[in-house]
């Protein structure tokens, strides 16, 4: 794992500067020096765009024609399968435990679950939301789960959840700032930390807080690298993390959580619409200034239409 890190960040300090600078500036003077690439890139269409965005697997093998270290990517990012996820049996769920639950969530839970050994202790699920790992994982193995979670609402919605599943005894969530609450009369060494979807500093500080307590295991899958974290630039925590030759900022973070595998089809359709957007104004926006410069702009939310 170690040599594998270290020729990705060889690669990708290479090719920082094809990488690093904003999507929305020019990138004619980039691929300048890339021209087959360049024209593959421009011949794509809207459709085609969608289908490689859905598979880094399949955009690499597809560019690795145009840009032959793709395929080295490709080898680099193909890890094998754990031990533990080759010996891991079909797990027979409970009737009826997705309702309400988005599909492709409820996808990502099961896979959660099936990826794992059964827990033997406790648990703790970090930034839990409604709940709904913790609740299956309890209801499955039968061991006590607390959720920790900031937003009022979504405690409350959790916890009527589990008493409909009559696993109130078994399951509860709590409200909490795992950021910034004294967790020291929480947390136990033999609590099995567990985080899906646990963004960027929250699941920096569950790992922080985790070996100080001791807890016995600490199974999580992050995302939105970018949010919550305490510094502008990324701080690697593991000794071979720490000897990276990049300087990553927060919004260099972003760009390993660009696909969206949750969204709706309404979600993505409202997402391309705010791209579309975007680039007009950032046309627009050269044209009047008399300038071909990137214009900085706070993001919007999909909430707008």
């Amino acid at each position: 794992m170690k040599a594998r890190f270290t020729k990705l960040d060889q690669i990708l300090k290479r090719y920082e500067h094809l990488w690093k600078p904003p999507a929305f500036s020019s990138i004619d003077s980039r691929l300048d020096d890339y021209p087959e690439l360049q024209a593959w890139l421009r011949s794509l269409s809207s459709d085609d765009i969608d289908t490689l965005q859905l598979s880094d697997q399949d955009l690499l093998a597809s560019a690795a024609n145009y840009f032959p270290v793709a395929s080295e990517l490709l080898s680099l990012i193909s890890v094998p399968a754990s031990e533990t996820s080759k010996a891991t049996k079909e797990v027979e769920l409970p009737a009826f435990w997705d309702t309400g639950i988005p599909g492709r969530k409820a996808a990502q839970i099961k896979s959660f679950i099936k990826s794992q050994s059964p827990p033997t202790t406790p648990l703790i699920e970090w930034c839990c939301g409604k709940l709904h790992l913790g609740r299956l994982i309890s209801e499955l193995y039968k061991q006590k789960v607390t959720g920790l979670e900031i937003d009022t609402q979504l405690v409350n919605q959790a916890n009527i959840l589990s008493r409909t599943r009559k696993l109130s005894n078994q399951t509860v969530a709590l409200e909490c700032d795992v950021l910034n609450d004294d967790l020291s009369q929480l947390l136990e060494a033999n609590h099995h930390l567990i985080a899906l979807h646990a963004c960027g500093g929250l699941h920096v500080h569950m790992l922080k807080q985790g070996v100080e307590s001791h807890s016995n295991r600490m199974t999580f899958s992050p995302c939105c690298y970018h949010r919550f974290n305490s510094s502008e630039n990324y701080q690697a925590l593991s000794l071979v993390g720490r000897t990276t030759l990049l300087s990553l900022s927060n919004e260099d973070l972003r760009l390993a959580t660009r696909q969206c595998n949750t969204a709706s089809a309404a979600e993505t359709r409202k997402r391309k619409q705010l791209q579309a957007w975007r680039l007009g104004f950032d046309t627009l926006q050269k044209d009047i200034r008399h300038t071909d410069q990137y214009l900085p702009c706070p993001s919007l939310s999909i909430r707008i239409l």
